[in-house]
């Protein structure tokens, strides 16, 4: 009754108020809305973006540190884990990290400083989960496609809580502005601009309705009235292209987990491959052995099976070593071990080296090498590059002629590797020396897409530099650019 009697005393009040003053009303109640429930909506989206993305982000290094400590976890290095789960303190937001061998009990751990955290007893529970204002993220530690252990990485959502508050103060800041600018200007010229007023209040609504932040109100003349306008439009405009970001950022995730779920798939089968033929051979010289069939053609035989044991060995070690490497670089500890180097007889040792390599591809390697003194460079490094170099036109260059180069040009030793294979198009010639970058699908031509990304970080490394020339089915000439002395590493 009392609600009745208040409601029918407002409309008969606003019932009798000059038109000017309604339409001042109406403006602030239908700005009040729109701008209400634009920030709203702001929030509570600003609030879910970036709980996804905290999840994302915390996820993302359960798993490689999931993946640097599997090792330590097999042989039960407790140092070597707590070490590892030690670098977690250069992140703030990390509370604790507990690691859980097979039966379940900690085997390394974790905790911020000053903080009074514990870790529980093992608990099967959800990959992720927010309890108590944290964030739990629970991921397996697998080795060889088989879970060893569990990793529980905690954090605080202190990033996420300040990331919203500043947005929301920004939008109440925005809101406020806004009613005030609106509150005065539509005292000053309610008698003159009512039409326009109304424009307004019908761009308002339609905002408020439809969430659609790209619809603009009409504007004319120079007055108080197009400010108002004006503002209320680049407040729109400031909202759209938060969207927008905010979009291209979701998008960015999404295409980052797809990154990375396509180079799991990879490096998976990449390192299962050699596995399998290693495994059949070994069955193979159990059942032999077994059955006390040591003949000298089963001695040959168990040669050359342990020759091509070593190959696949040989193989599975560089794929880790790749993988390493990346870790090194990423975390700032991929150093050089300076020795003199002679340039000639290193690429000469390799070409040996590789000889069969060379006659399964059915290309004939060709090396035209000038004097080049030696120099201070890393040995291992500087293989490396000459091995990935030669290897992918080993791969991609079709059994035609490789021809290989070095010579000394304004202080630099350069050398290059040319083979007249599929050839590289022009689009792609930027992707290659990215990490897991790659000219070619998977499906047809193996491998990481990582051997041109380390290539390219260790000539950099030396002060160096690396660039290619390839046509389409022309065929590619990598070239090297290497300082002859250096003076800092």
């Amino acid at each position: 009754m009392i609600f009745r009697s208040i409601r029918h005393s407002i409309s008969t009040q606003f019932g009798k108020a000059q038109i000017a003053t309604k339409i001042l009303v109406i403006i602030m109640l239908a700005v009040i809305t729109a701008l209400t429930a634009s920030g709203v909506a702001l929030i509570v989206g600003d609030r879910i973006l970036e709980k996804s993305r905290m999840e994302e982000s915390v996820s993302a290094l359960a798993q490689i540190i999931g993946s640097n400590t599997a090792a330590a976890l097999v042989f039960r290095d407790t140092e070597a884990l707590n070490e590892t789960l030690a670098l977690l303190n250069r992140r703030y937001n990390i509370i604790a990290a507990c690691i859980y061998d097979d039966a379940q009990r900690i085997a390394g751990l974790y905790i911020r400083t000053n903080d009074p955290f514990i870790c529980p007893p093992f608990k099967p529970g959800p990959e992720v989960e927010f309890l108590r204002g944290e964030i739990w993220v629970r991921e397996p530690v697998v080795l060889e496609q088989r879970q060893i252990g569990t990793l529980l990485l905690v954090s605080d959502l202190r990033e996420m809580r300040q990331a919203i508050r500043f947005h929301i103060v920004v939008i109440v800041a925005v809101l406020f502005l806004a009613l005030f600018m609106a509150y005065i200007l539509s005292r000053r010229l309610r008698h003159l601009v009512s039409g326009s007023l109304l424009k307004l209040i019908k761009t308002a609504q339609l905002v408020s309705e439809k969430q659609d932040y790209s619809i603009r109100a009409e504007t004319s003349g120079e007055d108080e009235l197009s400010i108002l306008t004006g503002a209320f439009n680049h407040m729109l405009s400031r909202i759209e292209q938060y969207n927008h970001e905010r979009e291209r950022l979701l998008n960015e995730a999404q295409e980052g987990v797809r990154a990375r779920d396509e180079f799991m798939y990879i490096a998976s089968h990449e390192l299962n491959t050699p596995i399998t033929p290693l495994k059949l051979q070994v069955q193979f010289i159990r059942k032999m052995a077994a059955a006390k069939q040591l003949t000298p053609e089963f001695s040959d035989k168990l040669e050359k099976m342990l020759i091509d044991s070593e190959r696949h060995i040989g193989h599975m070690a560089g794929l880790v070593e790749n993988l390493l490497d990346v870790t090194r670089i990423a975390s700032g500890e991929f150093r050089l071990e300076l020795e003199p180097v002679d340039l000639n007889a290193l690429i000469q040792s390799i070409v040996r080296r590789y000889h069969s390599e060379i006659a399964a591809s059915r290309s004939e390697v060709t090396l035209r090498l000038e004097e080049i003194k030696p120099c201070m460079w890393d040995r291992a490094r500087i293989e490396q590059i000459v091995v990935n170099l030669l290897e992918n036109a080993l791969k991609y260059g079709e059994g035609k002629p490789i021809v290989i180069t070095s010579r000394t040009e304004g202080g630099k030793a350069v050398f290059a590797i040319r083979d007249h294979g599929i050839g590289i198009s022009s689009e792609e010639q930027s992707n290659i020396f990215k990490q897991f970058g790659r000219a070619v699908p998977y499906r047809h031509f193996g491998g990481l897409g990582l051997g041109l990304y380390i290539t390219l970080k260790i000539v950099k490394a030396h002060h160096g530099e690396i660039r290619v020339e390839s046509q389409l089915g022309q065929g590619s000439r990598f070239i090297v650019e290497l300082p002859l002395s250096i003076q800092k590493v």
